[in-house]
């Protein structure tokens, strides 16, 4: 069993569209995934989804959820939308989980206050990794902010940054099949999630 708690202070940094891309990435290469939805926004909906999503909004209720899920038997991940300001709640998931990630635009504003957030979960849980996601070539704003988030040590590869992860059909608002672009970022990301994870229980031997 795989547990990934996605993190980020900021609003908007990409805290849901990157448990979804992974969840889906997972769906793609075979592997169960549960996500569990903490953040303030929404539920998704959950028809036809080739993963399962798990309310979990209320602090109480992710804590509960988290911890059935993580005891159950079998090869599945436990992947956690974390909402942002809750620091306890942060505080208390960080240090159990497999990997912290806190995805983040290349925003000077975004990584100012990811690389905050970095510092803090670091000092709860040492596998904390910052995701940063781009949207095509970057200009020299967007590579600056690179280097901050590079100099930490703690930078996975970059990823693409798609807006519409999960769609919806305006008819039967139901789930329906991502467009190609949506699918090879889920793609993307499971491989940069699981070759960090693998490389991981490697070195732990």
């Amino acid at each position: 069993m795989i547990s990934i708690v996605f993190s980020n202070e900021k609003g908007g940094a990409g805290k849901s569209g990157s448990s979804h891309l992974l969840a889906l990435g997972c769906a793609h290469f075979e592997q169960a995934a549960y996500v569990l939805h903490s953040d303030k926004g929404a539920v998704p909906p959950a028809e036809d989804r080739p993963y399962w999503i798990v309310d979990a909004k209320d602090p109480a209720k992710c804590k509960a959820a988290f911890n059935k899920l993580v005891s159950q038997p079998g090869n599945h991940w436990v992947i956690v939308d974390l909402p942002g300001n809750e620091v306890e709640l942060d505080k208390w998931i960080a240090p159990v989980v497999s990997m912290v990630v806190l995805p983040t635009n290349l925003e000077e504003g975004f990584v100012s206050r990811t690389l905050a957030h970095f510092d803090m979960l670091m000092k709860e849980k040492g596998n904390c990794w910052i995701l940063p996601r781009v949207t095509g070539t970057l200009n020299a704003d967007e590579a600056k902010q690179l280097e901050r988030i590079t100099a930490t040590g703690r930078a996975l590869p970059t990823v693409k940054h798609v807006k519409k992860v999960y769609k919806l059909n305006e008819t039967t608002d139901q789930y329906t099949t991502p467009e190609t672009v949506v699918n090879n970022a889920a793609k993307q990301v499971y491989r940069t999630i699981n070759n960090h994870i693998s490389r991981q229980l490697i070195s732990e031997g």
